[in-house]
């Protein structure tokens, strides 16, 4: 019978051990308050780290479709993180406009990988800003990436989504120089002869084709974001 009880004894005591490990060994709880599946993870100010933003704005199924549509996203409050750039806003644009409430992003990661990242083509649309509450806008990711991996453009071509982005890019860098009114992610003619104005200038042949040697010249225009 001292056997048979201390046999359950020793079960028991197994038992409390065995439950004791399994709490140690489940996950640490997650901050997810409005239940998207992921953690919620605000993102205080750290120089020379930047976030991908893949969706802003307030708590809606769009914020729950951007963490199931990229792996790894995670969102933040905007009121509780960096006071920095939370949406894109074009520079000629000077309304003043509230922060979105939740942003899902990707990162921290140094700017330059954030940039690489952003310059794929499934992140069209997306931007990059830097956690720093000194920046006024979001970065223009042709000044931090590798420009030996930028596509020629030239006009009327077939565009995929990478080549758009970096359309877009291209004319986002010349409406700010205003040599272009907007940003349509078509190498249209008006394009081209901003291509051309802008090689001229450079002391290059006004091809109106962006080649890799035009590339590394317009990314001089990369001063005005400095």
């Amino acid at each position: 019978m001292r056997s048979k009880a201390l046999v359950i004894g020793l079960a028991a005591v197994l038992g409390v051990a065995g439950g004791v490990v399994t709490a140690f060994a489940m996950p640490r709880h997650v901050d997810d308050p409005l239940h998207l599946g992921t953690a919620l993870a605000n993102q205080p100010c750290q120089e020379g780290r930047s976030v991908v933003i893949v969706h802003a704005g307030p708590r809606n199924s769009l914020l729950s479709s951007a963490v199931a549509s990229n792996r790894g996203a995670r969102y933040l409050r905007t009121a509780e993180s960096c006071h920095t750039v939370w949406r894109y806003q074009a520079p000629d644009d000077t309304a003043v406009r509230p922060d979105p409430e939740y942003v899902v992003y990707l990162g921290p990661y140094a700017t330059n990988d954030a940039c690489e990242i952003r310059m794929q083509g499934e992140h069209r649309g997306d931007v990059v800003t830097m956690l720093s509450s000194t920046s006024t806008r979001t970065v223009q990711c042709v000044c931090h990436v590798n420009l030996a991996t930028a596509p020629s453009l030239r006009e009327g071509m077939f565009a995929d989504d990478r080549e758009v982005i970096w359309i877009r890019q291209l004319q986002d860098m010349f409406r700010d120089v205003h040599l272009l009114p907007d940003v349509t992610g078509v190498f249209d003619r008006a394009t081209q002869d901003a291509v051309r104005v802008e090689q001229t200038r450079l002391g290059l042949p006004p091809t109106g084709f962006v080649d890799g040697t035009t590339w590394k010249h317009i990314a001089k225009l990369c001063r005005n974001y400095a």
